[in-house]
C-alpha cells in the first residue's frame, strides 16, 4: 500500500517567464503523475468491502459511536464460541465479579451433562444431590454466620475443646479440668480437687478424702 507523491510541481511553472522551457508541460510529465496516482489508488483499501493481506494494525475502533476497549487477547476469548444470542443473553444482568466466577473454574460437575440429557430438572436427584428436601429445609431460616457455625467444628461430645462449643455426652456430662464461676475457679490439680477464690487456693479435697482448708471449717451438721 503506497501513498501518492507528485513528481512535477505544476503550480510552480506558472511563475516562470514566458518562453522558459521548464514552463512547458509535456505529456510524459502527465504520464508519470497519472501512473503514480494509479499505483497509489490501486494499492489503497476500498471504502466498501476492502480486502487486506498481511498484518493489519488498527489504533482504535468505534462501533455505533462506542469505543471498543477490548484487547486482541480479550476478543480472542470469543474465538470458536458457538453460543446463540439467546444463550449469551443468559449473562444479561449478571453482577458476579471475575473473582466470583473464577470459583467455578475447573469444576467438573456433571450438572450440565445431566441437564443436556434431561432437558429439565424435576428433582434434586436429577442433579445427583443425595440430600432430601427435608434435610435441605433444615437450613430454612438459619441466620447463623460461618463463624458461629464453625464453633461446633471440632467439638467433641462430653469433652471440653478450647474455643469450641460445649456438647454434652449422652449421659448429660461434660468432662473438664477447670470450671470458672465468677471469682471462683474449681480445677483438678494432680490428685486433688482445688477451689480458688481470686487466684488464691482456699480449699481442696484429695482422692483419699483428705480435706485442706485455708481457714476455719464450719459444720452445719454432726462431725
Amino acid at each position: 500500500m503506497s501513498n501518492y507523491t507528485y513528481v512535477s510541481n505544476f503550480g510552480a511553472k506558472d511563475a516562470l517567464d514566458t518562453g522558459d522551457l521548464d514552463k512547458i508541460i509535456k505529456g510524459a510529465d502527465f504520464e508519470t503523475e497519472f501512473n503514480n496516482i494509479a499505483t497509489a489508488v490501486a494499492t489503497k483499501a476500498d471504502t466498501s468491502s476492502p480486502t487486506f493481506t498481511g498484518t493489519v494494525t488498527i489504533p482504535a475502533i468505534t462501533l455505533g459511536g462506542v469505543a471498543v476497549t477490548s484487547t486482541a487477547t480479550e476478543l480472542n476469548l470469543l474465538d470458536g464460541v458457538t453460543a446463540s444470542t439467546a444463550e449469551l443473553n443468559l449473562l444479561d444482568g449478571v453482577t458476579a465479579t471475575t473473582a466470583e466466577l473464577n470459583y467455578v473454574d475447573g469444576v467438573t460437575s456433571n450438572i450440565q451433562t445431566q441437564l443436556d440429557a434431561k432437558g429439565t430438572v424435576n428433582s434434586l436427584s436429577d442433579l445427583s444431590v443425595t440430600a432430601t428436601a427435608a434435610e435441605l429445609n433444615i437450613l430454612d431460616g438459619v441466620t447463623s454466620t460461618a463463624s458461629e457455625l464453625n464453633l461446633v467444628d471440632g467439638s467433641s461430645a462430653g469433652t471440653v475443646v478450647n474455643d469450641k462449643a460445649v456438647v454434652y455426652s449422652s449421659a448429660g456430662q461434660v468432662k473438664a479440668t477447670t470450671l470458672s464461676i465468677g471469682s471462683w475457679v474449681i480445677k483438678v490439680d494432680t490428685n486433688e480437687l482445688v477451689f480458688e477464690y481470686n487466684s488464691t487456693e482456699v480449699f481442696k479435697v484429695g482422692t483419699d478424702g483428705a480435706v485442706t482448708s485455708a481457714g476455719n471449717v464450719t459444720a452445719f451438721g454432726t462431725i
